[in-house]
């Protein structure tokens, strides 16, 4: 992804971690009519489904995070449409200056 690129525009996320022993699963679709590739010239429509995110708080200031993407289908303004996996995103988000 380029720099100003982000993961998914249109999702917003709490600023808190969940907290300790509570987990969260979220399920979704997304649709791109208007995807260009930022490392490839490619440029078509993009559909995601199911994106599939989990997360799970470990102690009160952090958060262990996966997003899978389970199915990816591109279709080109020209060409083939392309079918494939999605990437597994793993991530953490640590409460730094909680209180403040």
């Amino acid at each position: 992804m380029g720099a100003a690129q982000t993961r998914r525009p249109w999702a917003t996320e709490d600023l808190d971690t969940l907290g300790s022993g509570k987990a969260e699963i979220q399920i979704g679709f997304e649709l791109d009519d208007a995807f260009r590739s930022p490392a490839l010239p490619l440029a078509g429509r993009l559909v995601r489904v199911p994106t599939i995110a989990l997360a799970a708080g470990l102690g009160g200031r952090a958060e262990f995070q996966i997003l899978f993407p389970a199915w990816n289908h591109f279709t080109p303004g020209l060409g083939d449409s392309l079918n494939s996996v999605g990437d597994v995103v793993i991530a953490t988000k640590i409460t730094i200056l909680g209180g403040l």
